[in-house]
């Protein structure tokens, strides 16, 4: 289940106006003016609206309502993004729209604008095959049948204008049928029934499968509420999963796992109260979404009319059923395999498992250490073996390599996840490299890395990159982190980010051309022909990304012969918006 904004690093609509004529430009060429932000007043809120609500119709959608809350919250988001003139999403849980313009003559925008220009995506929408398109995601969202409320947002300082919408329940959400359900073609009659399943039993994939730590583009977690309702169901009257349940839930993986020559696992008791207090959250909010922790998961929803006992086993079978749409042979992570990868995931060790029902409504929460999906190169090839595969208890990471992850390496059995979305400030246990004679080593890799990662973007045209001390600070406390909580995952700053692990046994840290030689190897599976987002390209695409003009650099150790490098970077690279990587990625000599 993903937002637009979960499937595009920014879901936006961009356009300029020069004498009154909209055209397409990229946000850089916006010209800087003093902020005058402005709100959205009544009568464009009104109009937004109204708009949503007269294309909702044509699709057999019930009209949205205003929520104030979302209101405000868009606001602020509108009012960010004019202050820094770069397009992002929030870290919210619901759907997001966001639309920029600007003019060379003061232009007063209103309110049917945006949503028209997000509506003009239908002509790229294919009814006869319901289901995400990166280019339609604005339009699904306005028409999704299940929202029920938006609030809007406007900030402007007479040229430059951003408008931001927001939505619960979220849209785009990509379990199976829920495209079918929700969007809908013109000419269908409006049934204010939600779309929603119900008297069935069976896996609603929480957010595709994502684990908590994701893959390249950070995608967040979206909500949905249960059966499409609210207030419709019973009071929680939450169990947990029984000795029997987890008997069953374990085995189950085990047995698919030993099919696909992965060790088995074992259950760890920690892991296990963590995913039953989730499980529990999930039931008392009746949504399904990812909590924020150190680890895999994967996420179950069912319901029935009838009371129904759910065996350990069904989460489990409805998870690996994704298999049918993996392939073997072009192995990396999809939105639509995401459980059945996490399940089968090689290197994953220890599992945990709650279990939360009022009777009819269940929640099941598996989370795993060390996380699967890893979308690192190589690292789904090793992890994600065809059935038949011999077991082989080897982990798959090699020693003394330079390399990058986004999730746990490994964490010592029974280890509480942590929940933290930032972490502590460094000390000299965390990072060895903190001290005098040592932060002079620091400084040294710092400037090291930065030079090397200018000779990179110099070949491919752009232009060199500054040390930023605020964004080295918040990288090298970042990489401490890491180190002193033994994984490696995304800070969630909204920071670019790129991300170096090595040990070695004799001691000897990384140097900076080291580290900016491993990412720039990714270019080798770079298609320049087909510009965009590219499994096991992100770092590389990243470091040379055009429009990006400041990085920091921290690096920390444990003095044990383990490294951990990370580097933050303003404006962030890898949007996924149309043009921006065909602006951004330019081949050698360009």
């Amino acid at each position: 289940m993903l937002s637009s904004r979960s499937h595009l690093s920014l879901t936006v609509d961009i356009r300029s106006s020069v004498d009154g004529a909209w055209t397409a430009v990229p946000l850089q060429h916006s010209v800087s003016h003093i902020a005058l932000s402005m709100a959205a007043g009544s009568s464009f809120e009104a109009e937004f609206l109204q708009a949503h609500n007269a294309y909702r119709r044509q699709h057999g959608a019930p009209p949205l309502t205003v929520n104030k809350n979302l209101s405000r919250s868009a606001q602020a988001w509108a009012e960010h993004l004019l202050s820094i003139k770069t397009l992002k999403h929030s870290n919210k849980d619901y759907g997001e729209n966001l639309y920029y313009a600007w003019s060379s003559a003061t232009k007063k925008l209103t309110g049917r604008e945006a949503v028209e220009s997000w509506y003009s995506e239908i002509k790229d929408y294919n009814f006869s095959r319901p289901g995400f398109c990166s280019k339609t995601g604005h339009f699904t969202q306005v028409v999704w049948k299940d929202t029920e409320e938006m609030g809007v947002g406007l900030a402007t300082d007479g040229n430059t204008t951003f408008v931001v919408g927001q939505y619960l329940p979220a849209g785009n959400i990509t379990n199976v049928g829920y495209f079918e359900k929700n969007v809908l073609p013109t000419g269908s009659k409006v049934d204010s029934k939600p779309s929603g399943i119900t008297d069935k039993v069976g896996p609603t994939h929480g957010v595709s499968g994502i684990p908590s730590n994701r893959a390249p583009s950070v995608p967040r977690s979206s909500e949905i509420s249960p059966s499409g309702g609210r207030g419709d169901l019973r009071v929680p009257t939450s169990s947990k999963a029984d000795s029997s349940f987890e008997a069953e839930f374990l085995q189950a993986h085990n047995a698919y796992r030993k099919h696909h020559g992965a060790p088995p696992l074992t259950v760890n008791k920690n892991l296990s109260r963590s995913s039953q207090e989730w499980a529990k959250h999930l039931l008392s909010i009746r949504t399904l979404k990812h909590s924020n922790g150190d680890h895999g998961e994967n996420v179950y929803y069912a319901w029935s009319s009838a009371d129904k006992k759910l065996t350990g086993r069904e989460a489990v079978e409805g998870w690996y059923s994704e298999i049918k749409d993996y392939n073997f042979s072009r192995p990396g992570f999809t939105s639509k395999t995401g459980h059945f990868t996490q399940v089968v995931w090689k290197d994953t060790k220890e599992l945990g498992v709650g279990l939360a029902t009022d009777g009819n409504t269940t929640f099941v929460v598996g989370q795993y250490l060390p996380a699967g999906n890893i979308s690192n190169a190589g690292y789904f090839e090793r992890n994600v073996l065809p059935a038949g595969s011999k077991v082989d208890f080897k982990s798959t990471p090699s020693a003394d390599r330079v390399g990058q992850a986004l999730a746990a390496l490994s964490i010592k059995s029974n280890q509480m996840p942590s929940s933290h979305s930032s972490g502590p400030a460094p000390s000299k246990s965390q990072s060895p490299l903190s001290s005098s004679s040592e932060g002079e080593i620091l400084s040294q890799f710092r400037q090291s890395l930065l030079e090397a990662q200018n000779d990179y973007r110099r070949q491919h045209g752009s232009r060199p990159l500054s040390l930023c001390p605020i964004l080295s600070k918040e990288a090298q406390d970042w990489a401490a982190h890491l180190i002193s909580i033994n994984a490696l995952k995304n800070s969630g700053k909204g920071h670019g980010e790129t991300m170096s692990y090595k040990w070695t046994s004799n001691m000897v840290h990384p140097t900076g051309k080291e580290v900016a030689e491993s990412w720039y190897k990714e270019k080798e599976k770079y298609n320049f022909a087909t510009p965009g987002f590219q499994s096991g390209t992100g770092n590389f695409t990243q470091m040379i990304w055009r429009s990006t003009d400041q990085v920091g650099v921290g690096l920390a150790s444990d003095g044990k012969g383990k490294f951990i490098t990370v580097s933050f970077y303003k404006p962030a690279g890898n949007i996924t918006n149309p043009g921006y990587f065909q602006d951004n990625v330019k081949p050698v000599g360009k």
